[in-house]
């Protein structure tokens, strides 16, 4: 009987350790359709230069406490198309990739935000906004993790998250949360963004590898959404999916 309950306690063993573990990363990858209506008569050479979709690598830190969300790599290319119209004039489309930093503190429920936005850094500062959610029979596995469908309810926009509760963490990618178990995969309007986890890696992060942004100028998300929605109808420019601003140009 001894023989079995030693044989009991070395197998669990490596399982105890890895749930003591409660801190690491997630991989995402984040797609976003691109649907910029180009004149009619732009040159055929033009709109194929322009991608369909802009793809970026995410990573979201976490631990107990607090999490961190943030692109991958830090050297992003912006997307800038110019044509030559042959009148002297010149049509540019300039897709700006800001360099944003989210972080939460998941027992405040306070959010702050390091926002780019042409050229100046705002330190948005706000509440985590309770997102209301239906959960669904539908299952699937995603990364060896068993995941539970969820739909997003007073919402102007339809959202579909997959989450898994063997990973009891309400967090997810951006500032979706709420959910009993962290988000692996999240879909916007039918595919018009999406994100997929890549990778889930349970290590010791290190030291202040999670802390809050600090640079930028204060502001509250309405100041903050206001100065967006100022400057881009001022520029006539249209806002792209995760924050990318396109910008149309007829350079005369």
């Amino acid at each position: 009987m001894k023989q079995v309950i030693y044989l009991l306690l070395f197998v669990m063993l490596p399982i105890i350790g890895a749930a003591q573990n409660k801190e690491g990363q997630v991989l995402y990858t984040a797609t976003a359709q691109l649907k910029i209506n180009l004149p009619d008569d732009a040159p055929e050479e033009m709109k194929k230069m322009v991608p369909p979709a802009q793809i970026s690598q995410q990573i979201m830190l976490f631990n107990e406490q607090e999490t961190l969300y943030r692109d991958l790599n830090d050297d992003e290319k912006d997307i800038d198309v110019k044509h030559d119209d042959g009148d002297g004039g010149v049509v540019q489309i300039k897709m700006v990739r800001p360099k944003n930093i989210l972080y939460r503190n998941l027992e405040t429920d306070k959010v702050i935000e390091s926002r780019e936005f042409m050229g100046r850094t705002f330190l948005v500062k706000d509440d985590v906004k309770a997102l209301k959610w239906k959960l669904t029979p539908d299952k699937k596995t995603i990364l060896n993790y068993k995941c539970q469908k969820a739909t997003l309810v007073d919402s102007t926009k339809t959202v579909v998250a997959w989450f898994t509760s063997e990973i009891p963490l309400a967090a997810g990618p951006e500032t979706f949360n709420g959910l009993p178990g962290l988000i692996l995969e999240l879909d916007m309007d039918n595919g018009a963004r999406t994100y997929l986890a890549d990778k889930v890696e349970f290590k010791t992060l290190e030291k202040n590898a999670i802390k809050a942004p600090t640079k930028g100028k204060d502001c509250t998300r309405a100041e903050f959404d206001k100065i967006v929605a100022d400057k881009m109808k001022e520029m006539g420019a249209e806002n792209g999916g995760g924050g990318m601003r396109v910008i149309i140009q007829d350079k005369n």
